[in-house]
């Protein structure tokens, strides 16, 4: 049988949002005691696009692997601007236009971003920032968040051994810069984001993930 946990989502406003001076992270009004108390951001910005699917964090503290390639577009849309904290800078109007994922997927293909961890983490909470561009509809995914306490569960297709950090969340009204925070609280070997495209590609704009840092 399934085990079925879904924790609460915020969603919050590019307005409200603030930019570490140093890591580029975003952080928000905790009004609603999002996460542990004491948490930090776990970097995973800085590291290398092996391939078109693949992608290695600084320290190789973490691999994100996509399912899907990504779109032929000479250096742009690897996985690595997911995690480039571009958003702050990009919703207060300077380009980087292509600082996103985008990968090819049939119309009703699910995509997923799997990111396994080197070691296990202590999760306090995760953002995403599902909206791509401000000026194309067609670039918007739906998307839903596992976890898993062990990485094998899931190589296997053990579904059933899934912590569901949330089901699929709808963005259709997301506007560019748009964030929603998702409670973990919890030690995971690896996350994995379903991605349900909902244009013309399948396609994330930004994932930060904060740990605890007591």
């Amino acid at each position: 049988m399934a085990i079925l946990v879904v924790l609460s989502v915020v969603t919050l406003s590019a307005s409200v949002l603030g930019v570490h001076p140093e890591g580029g992270w975003i952080e928000f009004d905790n009004t609603q005691n999002m996460g542990y108390p004491s948490y930090r951001l776990l970097d995973l910005s800085g590291g290398t696009d092996v391939n078109d699917y693949t992608y290695v964090a600084p320290g190789n503290i973490a691999e994100v692997e996509s399912s899907v390639k990504k779109w032929p577009n000479n250096d742009y849309y690897f996985l690595s601007s997911v995690f480039d904290g571009s958003l702050n800078y990009r919703t207060h109007g300077n380009r980087h236009e292509y600082t996103h994922w985008l990968g090819q997927c049939s119309s009703s293909e699910v995509a997923t971003i799997t990111i396994k961890f080197a070691e296990p983490q202590d999760i306090s909470h995760v953002v995403v920032a599902p909206n791509t561009l401000a000026s194309l509809s067609n670039r918007r995914s739906w998307y839903a968040i596992d976890a898993f306490t062990d990485i094998g569960d899931y190589g296997r297709g053990d579904e059933n051994k899934a912590v569901h950090i949330t089901q699929m969340v709808n963005t259709d009204e997301d506007y560019f810069g748009k964030v929603r925070a998702h409670d973990v609280r919890g030690t995971y070997d690896m996350l994995v984001f379903y991605l349900l495209k909902k244009g013309t590609y399948c396609c994330l704009n930004e994932i930060q993930i904060f740990v605890n840092d007591d």
